[in-house]
């Protein structure tokens, strides 16, 4: 230009400087800047996706695929930030982390400090086909078009989804067995078994198995299988506070928890009762349930507690009768007064009283205290009962009585016929009660109805022959006459 030279124009990557005459050039860029045209007379930074670490003519490069870098004027490789956990990218030279793509069954989580991560799904973010619903705005699953289950919303710092509440009958989840840390990759709402299981609070308790007592629908609704029981929640868990009438309360195990029937012979009486106790003598229950023991019927009595056969309640038998139901022993049943009552250990039974315990009125002298008929008089002889048919038998008579137990002309014992026989206090003896029979007294005695005698003839000798007595010899002047 006249006398000097002027700098037209400079290579591509250069910045042209136009200063004085001696300042003029052809200048490279400094790191984190470039020149991209032929005219350029300023440098300027290298755009977002680029970098360039030193001062040269080149211009900046691009990162390389599968990194982003969201800053202007980077000169450190450095500042490309990997897509990270299996992300990749359409290309190199991306800008933002939304240029990272994750792999099927990750979302991408772009916390406020550090590197994009493409996190594992959680169990519950994933769709049949193992798909992350969490890497869709929608949170759907493109092969269902349904959402996941559950409410997800991100973490302000880390960004990574939190599963925060979970529909009726399910349990949030988001740790692993055994453990209370929170694990990210665990989170689910995990459907509770609709015949098996029930949860009160999703958000915070875990699915508990039903109880023997109650229907369950997976959620926190339920039927009673014995209407009338009362349920209450204690934290997460069902406990049951109380059963009807009739019913045994069981109340552990937890998954053991019912108001259930006493077997047979059994009852619960009151509400919550803990324990079935047998039926009371008197009383029967011939099935399993929360029936009550039955009465025996009037006229009979059960001596047996716990029967659980209407067979226990036994008929007083013979015309035996007794004042109200549920009688509980053979006493319990009234004899008609002509009878008396033979107790054995199954059975009671009217007895027809024997002839030496009657009264003068027809009535047993057996049925009262000492035997006796009146406030006075007691029968003759010593009454005891049999230990094998629980009947009174006469056992001994007192002197001056014939042990009678057999009708005449016969040796078998007959109990009806039983009596002490009085022998007649003029003209009989008898040597023995309880084995020998009144005798006639001989011409040669005076006889007052008992062993005792006297002789007619003084000095006359008499010895007992079995049952009978026998003169033996008489004094001088005298015969011996044993005809009669």
């Amino acid at each position: 230009d006249g006398a000097v030279l002027r700098l037209s124009s400079c290579p591509l990557g250069y910045v042209k400087v136009n200063g004085t005459e001696a300042s003029q050039e052809c200048a490279v860029c400094g790191a984190g800047t470039e020149c991209t045209s032929s005219d350029c007379v300023s440098c300027t930074p290298c755009g977002a996706g680029t970098y360039k670490t030193s001062s040269s003519a080149q211009s900046c490069d691009l990162c390389p695929i599968n990194s982003y870098n969201p800053n202007v004027g980077s000169s450190s490789f450095a500042d490309c930030i990997g897509c990270g956990n299996g992300g990749v990218t359409s290309g190199s030279g991306m800008t933002s982390a939304t240029d990272c793509s994750c792999s099927s069954g990750r979302y991408q989580a772009i916390p406020l400090v550090g590197a994009a991560e493409c996190m594992v799904c959680p169990v519950g973010g994933r769709c049949n086909d193992q798909s992350c619903a969490l890497a869709s705005s929608s949170l759907a699953c493109a092969d269902t078009g349904e959402n996941v289950t559950g409410t997800w919303t991100r973490d302000n710092v880390t960004n990574q989804f939190r599963l925060q509440g979970c529909p009726k009958g399910h349990s949030l989840v988001n740790t692993v067995t055994g453990s209370d840390v929170f694990s990210h990759d665990s989170q689910q709402c995990l459907k509770c078994n609709e015949q098996f299981e029930y949860i009160l609070n999703p958000d915070s308790d875990s699915c508990q198995s039903c109880p023997a007592g109650l229907q369950c629908l997976g959620t926190d609704a339920y039927t009673k299988v014995v209407a009338g029981s009362a349920w209450a929640a204690d934290g997460a868990v069902l406990r049951l506070q109380a059963c009807p009438e009739g019913y045994l309360m069981v109340a552990s195990p937890v998954t053991a928890q019912e108001c259930t029937g006493c077997p047979a012979g059994h009852e619960c009486k009151g509400s919550s009762c803990a324990t079935c106790i047998q039926c009371a003598a008197g009383k029967y229950k011939t099935s399993a349930g929360s029936q009550f023991c039955q009465e025996c019927p009037k006229n009979t009595f059960n001596k047996n507690p716990g029967s659980s056969s209407f067979a226990d309640c036994t008929p007083c038998g013979n015309g035996g009768v007794t004042v109200q139901a549920g009688s509980a022993r053979a006493s319990d049943c009234t004899c008609p007064p002509e009878t008396y009552q033979a107790e054995g250990d199954n059975a009671a039974s009217c007895t027809t009283c024997p002839v030496g315990a009657r009264c003068a009125d027809q009535s047993c002298a057996l049925n009262n205290a000492n035997f006796k008929c009146g406030n006075t008089t007691r029968i003759q002889g010593t009454w005891e009962v049999d230990a094998t048919s629980n009947q009174y038998i006469l056992r001994s008579c007192p002197s001056g009585y014939s042990r009678v137990t057999t009708v005449e002309g016969s040796n078998e014992f007959v109990h009806d016929v039983q009596q002490c026989s009085p022998c007649d206090t003029r003209f009989e003896y008898i040597l023995n009660p309880d084995t020998d029979t009144c005798q006639a007294c001989p011409a040669g005695l005076n006889c007052d109805g008992t062993a005792s005698y006297t002789e007619k003839v003084e000095g006359s000798t008499w010895t007992a022959d079995g049952q009978v007595l026998r003169l033996q010899s008489c004094p001088d002047g005298y015969r011996i006459n044993n005809n009669v």
